[in-house]
């Protein structure tokens, strides 16, 4: 098992192996729900090339490291109008959840990502969910979803924003 994980902004030298752990990631959570062409094909609508490297350029490209040049996590990262989009996915087999949860959420508050975060995770792939946990996420809403019409299960995740240390009042 791999110690503490490095939560970093993305480089250009690290977008094959993101497109590997996306492939993975996707393979992991529908792997017993929908067949193998079908993840393949959705792997490549959800996490494009063109997409990662739009992330990247924008600094909404998160990735966690092991050990080093071996990625464990990816976060997308969007704001939206009042709230943050957080879309990770994870090397499900080989990472404990509570090593890259935490980091990736401090990362990203200090980086000034400061809204409520959402996020959604294929309902009963459990290390994704205890990685939003770990990070603080509280679960929400379990939506019924399909992927290239096989019927699929995600839950929301919701993480309160940030307490910047301004007085609102």
């Amino acid at each position: 098992m791999f110690g503490r994980v490095l939560v970093r902004a993305a480089s250009r030298d690290d977008l094959d192996a993101v497109e590997r752990l996306t492939l993975k990631a996707c393979t992991h959570a529908y792997e017993e729900m929908v067949p193998r062409s079908v993840i393949l094909a959705e792997a490549r609508n959800r996490y494009p090339g063109t997409l990662l490297l739009e992330k990247l350029l924008a600094r909404e490209l998160y990735v966690g490291e092991g050990t080093p040049g071996v990625l464990l996590m990816v976060a997308l990262v969007s704001r939206l109008d009042d709230r943050i989009a957080l879309t990770t996915v994870l090397a499900a087999k080989s990472l404990t959840p509570d090593h890259s949860a935490e980091p990736l959420v401090r990362l990203l508050r200090e980086q000034g990502w400061n809204e409520p975060v959402v996020s959604d995770v294929v309902l009963g792939n459990f290390v994704h969910e205890r990685f939003h946990e770990n990070a603080g996420f509280a679960p929400g809403e379990v939506i019924a979803d399909e992927v290239q019409g096989h019927p699929i299960f995600r839950r929301d995740w919701w993480l309160p924003a940030a307490a910047t240390g301004r007085d609102e009042g």
